[in-house]
């Protein structure tokens, strides 16, 4: 029953990649005449991998493709234990670059706060308003931080008030330097104050912030070293084990037992290298 049902999925999912592959080629060649149905032809494969992406980017597309590709898996090793982990190791490495995307996000934005302070400092002491020292920065500082002040400067012209929008943008802020720069613009355009002076100290306080940041990170880099070696160990030996005695991984591999203590095995690795981690950021 399990073959026929695995068949039917990956025919369905073939079958509509293959069909927005063809829709593709059609409205090319509407556009383009002869020339643009032999591009399509020739990027027929392209267009197969563009609709398989765009199937990956929607909930349910997600669900029919890896259903397809667990069945399968199921089809071909006979092993159920490795056709149901397909879905949570992709949710496991998702989850694992969406945080360091956001980090490194996080970094970027720390690093470009001094730029961005530097830039409102010298616009402001050259006779601009708060509202023109933002519009100029954006010059200045990168496209991570440019977001931010994109977000202010847009909710000015849909006419809020610069004071209630810099408030909006610090509570939202990512990074506590970017928070309190913020909030700190905000109190002084609206109650008043020398803002160049200020400035200049502020920037002073998140240079500080950030050497100390950059020494934590060197005094726990052996920390993380050690913590990414540790992970990895077990993953190391069993490829290790596979190239010199295959046949020894399969009661491992090939069992309901052996399947459960890979399954322990993992979850306790992934949990020990979550603790490490975080007491690693932590002390950063």
């Amino acid at each position: 029953m399990i073959v026929p049902v695995a068949f039917a999925a990956i025919a369905v999912v073939a079958l509509f990649l293959w069909g927005k592959a063809r829709r593709r080629e059609r409205a090319r060649a509407a556009l383009f005449g002869e020339q643009g149905r032999s591009v399509g032809k020739l990027a027929f494969l392209r267009s197969g991998f563009s609709g398989f992406a765009a199937l990956r980017r929607t909930r349910r597309g997600r669900a029919i493709l890896f259903a397809a590709i667990s069945a399968a898996l199921l089809i071909l090793t006979r092993n159920f234990f490795l056709a149901a982990s397909i879905w949570p190791a992709y949710a496991a490495l998702r989850r694992l670059l969406d945080g360091r995307r956001r980090s490194k996000s996080l970094g970027a934005i720390e690093e470009q706060t001094l730029e961005f302070i530097d830039s409102l400092n010298q616009s402001l002491r050259s006779g601009l308003s708060l509202l023109q020292a933002l519009e100029s920065s954006l010059e200045d500082v990168g496209p991570e931080l440019g977001a931010e002040v994109s977000s202010v400067l847009h909710d000015v012209s849909l006419g809020a008030g610069l004071e209630e929008s810099l408030a909006r943008a610090a509570d939202r802020a990512p990074s506590s330097s970017l928070h309190l720069t913020f909030t700190i613009l905000a109190l002084l355009h609206g109650k008043g104050g020398d803002l160049p002076r200020v400035l200049e100290r502020l920037r002073k306080r998140v240079q500080e912030g950030l050497e100390v940041k950059r020494e934590a990170r060197m005094l726990t880099s052996q920390s993380r070293a050690s913590g990414y070696l540790v992970a990895s160990l077990p993953f190391a030996f069993l490829l290790l084990q596979g190239f010199l005695n295959p046949r020894s991984l399969k009661p491992l591999l090939a069992t309901p037992t052996g399947n459960i203590m890979v399954a322990v095995a993992l979850a306790l690795n992934a949990g020990a290298f979550l603790i490490i981690r975080k007491l690693i950021n932590q002390g950063a």
